[in-house]
């Protein structure tokens, strides 16, 4: 080891023998462990932050059960498939997650889902030592209130007043930070713009070919990864199948995830039947992240024909993973992505779809080249870079 090395090596020592290591809560929603098992967008996102900060900071996981040796709070809550009871679980969480931060006094709890947050931030006069960060992934902030129905309207009212009751908000895109400014009325100054981001490392196309192999498929492969829900836009891509399987009869298009976390459920069956492209459809359900990342090296197109979005955590993995982006432009979804390494289609249009897929399949040079800029693209948003704006 040189002398330099050394040095540094004893600075960094010294430093950390002598500061007052801050303590951190990362908090997690009641029912989905960090990191996650399978899917959990917010859950991967606050396991990335600790495992960068966790030497810098004395972090803490808060979450409903351990997945793994990290530093954990556990909160047990019941757990509810149910969305009504989902939200009461949460509360509940919030309510013990209260105590917890009375009982301990961390410097900083970062949240993010409102329900869990309420009893936080109602009651934070309690701990007033603690500060509050608040991260939020709604959606319904970069549309018009025209277009949600009462439920997403009272969810974002009970949003506005857990940021307007933190010290600091994240946004996820600028998008974003424009609908706190424009509908929620907050001020800019609390609010900071750090964009959702990717282990590159991981999502990578390094995996090559491996699972589209191993499933013997022989045709190029669509991929949508994501919850199977309207607001996502799915039934809209399956009604665009059968005039794409017209032009390219083997293609395959694979659906990963479930209606609800960890719930191999499909709605679309029925519709898939109508249509007569079971032949062309493959769902996965929900799957580890091990084979996830083989899924996406495997896709030839990513396929997100959403209605809403805040910053889709599954965008970034597409393209860290080589693999050009068929998307909405909405949201936060041009400010990572544009026809460098991809290409955009209407809202609620399924001839759109057809068009941008076969449009794609048909220009081999131009998918492959879009393959290498989506890699590039992604390198941006790594979670090294952006983990150090949380920091």
């Amino acid at each position: 080891m040189t002398g330099l090395k050394l040095l540094k090596k004893l600075r960094r020592y010294m430093r950390n023998l002598f500061m007052d290591r801050k303590r951190i809560f990362l908090v997690s929603t009641s029912n989905i462990p960090i990191p996650p098992s399978k899917g959990g967008a917010i859950e991967k996102l606050l396991f990335d932050i600790y495992s960068i900060l966790n030497k810098r900071f004395d972090i803490y996981l808060i979450s409903s059960e351990k997945n793994g040796e990290f530093n954990y709070k556990i909160i047990k809550v019941k757990k509810f498939h149910n969305k009504l009871m989902g939200v009461l679980s949460e509360i509940i969480f919030g309510m013990k997650l209260m105590k917890l931060i009375k009982k301990e006094t961390p410097s900083i709890v970062h949240l993010n889902t409102p329900f869990n947050a309420i009893p936080v931030v109602t009651f934070r006069n309690f701990f007033k030592r603690t500060k509050v960060i608040y991260t939020s992934h709604n959606p319904s902030w970069t549309v018009d209130d025209s277009e949600l129905g009462i439920l997403n309207i009272i969810i974002e009212h009970i949003e506005k007043y857990v940021m307007s009751r933190s010290d600091i908000i994240v946004a996820v895109s600028n998008s974003m930070e424009n609908g706190f400014i424009k509908k929620a009325k907050l001020d800019k100054k609390k609010i900071h713009v750090i964009y959702n981001f990717v282990d590159t490392n991981k999502f990578s196309p390094k995996y090559g070919k491996s699972w589209k192999e191993r499933n013997k498929i022989r045709g190029p492969i669509v991929l949508y990864v994501g919850k199977l829900t309207e607001t996502k836009g799915v039934s809209y891509l399956i009604k665009a199948i059968p005039n794409i399987v017209k032009k390219i009869p083997n293609i395959k298009f694979v659906f990963v995830g479930g209606v609800y976390y960890g719930e191999n459920k499909n709605p679309y069956n029925t519709l898939i039947k109508e249509l007569g492209i079971l032949k062309n459809v493959i769902f996965t359900g929900p799957v580890d992240e091990d084979e996830l990342l083989k899924i996406y090296a495997s896709a030839d197109l990513f396929v997100l024909p959403t209605l809403r979005e805040g910053m889709p955590l599954v965008i970034l993995e597409s393209l860290s993973s080589g693999t050009p982006v068929i998307s909405t432009k909405i949201s936060g979804i041009p400010e990572i992505v544009d026809n460098k390494v991809g290409m955009f289609i209407k809202r609620k249009s399924v001839m759109s779809i057809v068009n941008a897929i076969s449009k794609l399949m048909e220009d081999k040079n131009k998918l492959k080249k879009m393959s290498k800029q989506a890699r590039k693209r992604a390198l941006l948003f790594d979670k090294r870079k952006m983990v150090k704006k949380y920091k």
